[in-house]
């Protein structure tokens, strides 16, 4: 029994310690839902609307705080699961490379990109309807994912970058074929993790790597008749 155990266990332990801030955020988004869940019914729009829930005349009126709060809230068990599910996977992938704080700064700067391009799409389409969830953010890892891949010549890990543009186009294409569906939040965040990603990590990577290779290759000089 004592056997089978142990390699979980570390198995766990690894995870926690690769990607806090996956889990803390991950966290967060169920406590939230399960406070709002024993509060009232987070199925309810009018009770969204109460709790933080995104809608654009709010914004107007000076109530800036919803785009940030709506990334943290999910209309349902369903909603939130499969918005989890999605952060842990992706997440666990991206935080190892980015770094913690590289990675938490993008995700949270994502979702609230996501959030602006969706209130300004429901403001020139004239069509309001009331918004939320951490899917923004899911997608803004998606585009972090695509710097990191970028940055390493075309491949990381499992991932490739034709495998990662073929599960963003299927993502999308779900959410435009699908009702209900805030298709401006995930572009905004995609377009927000990509470009954040490269500011604070893609950059300092390339950097680092040519001031590297350039190091290495004025090691390898060799002085003539030596």
């Amino acid at each position: 029994m004592d056997m089978n155990e142990r390699p979980s266990q570390s198995g766990v332990k690894k995870f926690l310690k690769e990607c806090p801030v996956t889990i803390a955020l991950a966290v967060a988004n169920v406590l939230v839902w399960i406070v709002l869940a024993l509060l009232g019914d987070t199925e309810s729009s009018r009770f969204m609307f109460e709790h933080g829930a995104m809608w654009p005349e709010s914004i107007l009126s000076g109530e800036y705080y919803r785009l940030f709060t709506a990334t943290f809230l999910h209309f349902g068990p369903v909603h939130l699961l499969n918005n989890m599910l999605m952060l842990v996977v992706l997440g666990h992938e991206v935080e190892i490379p980015v770094g913690h704080v590289r990675f938490l700064i993008c995700y949270l700067l994502s979702g609230l990109s996501g959030s602006l391009l969706s209130f300004f799409h429901m403001l020139r389409v004239g069509e309001y309807a009331l918004a939320c969830g951490a899917s923004g953010a899911i997608f803004g890892i998606m585009g972090m994912m695509l710097v990191v891949i970028v940055v390493h010549k075309g491949r990381y890990e499992r991932y490739t970058v034709r495998r990662l543009l073929v599960m963003i186009a299927l993502s999308l294409y779900f959410g435009f074929t699908s009702g209900s569906v805030d298709n401006a939040g995930h572009v905004g965040g995609l377009v927000g993790g990509f470009v954040l990603c490269f500011l604070i990590y893609g950059i300092p990577f390339i950097i680092r790597k040519c001031y590297t290779e350039k190091l290495s290759g004025s090691h390898d000089r060799r002085i003539p008749g030596e």
